[in-house]
C-alpha cells in the first residue's frame, strides 16, 4: 500500500515540495511549504528516492537558513512568508 501511494503522490505533484492538493481532482489547493512536512525527504530517502530525497531537503534547508527556522507556512509561488507569519 505504501508504494502505491508514495508512486501517486510523485505523479500527481510534480514539485520538489509536496503541496496541498484536492484528493478526487489532483488540483493544488494551496501552493505552500509548512513545517509539518519536513518529514517528506526522510520517506524519500526509505522509498531509495535519493536524489528526490536531496533535492527536497535542500529545499527546506534554503527556507531554514534564510529564516534561521523553518517558518510554519511559507508560499512557494511568491518565495515569501504567508501573511500571518513574522519572523
Amino acid at each position: 500500500m505504501f508504494l502505491v501511494n508514495y508512486r501517486a503522490v510523485n505523479n500527481i505533484v510534480n514539485l520538489v515540495i509536496v503541496c496541498r492538493m484536492f484528493m478526487v481532482t489532483g488540483q493544488h489547493t494551496h501552493i505552500q511549504a509548512n513545517s509539518l512536512q519536513a518529514f517528506w525527504p526522510g520517506v524519500q530517502v526509505l522509498y531509495g528516492d535519493l536524489i528526490d530525497a536531496i533535492q527536497t531537503y535542500n529545499q527546506f534547508y534554503s527556507i531554514w537558513y534564510k529564516y534561521s527556522a523553518l517558518p510554519e507556512r511559507f508560499l512557494l509561488a511568491s518565495n515569501t512568508l504567508h501573511s500571518t507569519e513574522r519572523y
